[in-house]
């Protein structure tokens, strides 16, 4: 991330140098490249809808072990935030 907000400066550094000349001179296209590849490169991958689903079951059945009635309390919470990413990933 301090590589990409360095990046970022840098290029606003740039522009801010070129205005105050008067000039419109456009961005080194391997300097976008290059702040392109960085985002990639921390961006996350989205999870799929059957890691949540494994993930909240994980969780539920941990909890049961460490207090089996707010475990039983959240299935229904758990339920509906299920079918509510079920219906994100539907569309």
């Amino acid at each position: 991330m301090s590589l990409i907000d360095y990046q970022l400066r840098y290029l606003e550094q740039q522009k801010d140098k070129a205005i105050q000349e008067g000039k419109l001179v456009p961005l080194d296209k391997g300097q976008i490249d290059a702040l392109s590849k960085l985002l990639s490169g921390i961006k996350q991958k989205e999870m799929t809808f059957a890691q949540i689903v494994n993930n909240i079951t994980e969780l539920l059945g941990w909890l049961q072990t460490e207090d089996i009635a707010l475990s039983k309390a959240l299935v229904p919470f758990t339920n509906k935030f299920i079918n509510l990413k079920k219906d994100n990933f539907d569309k």
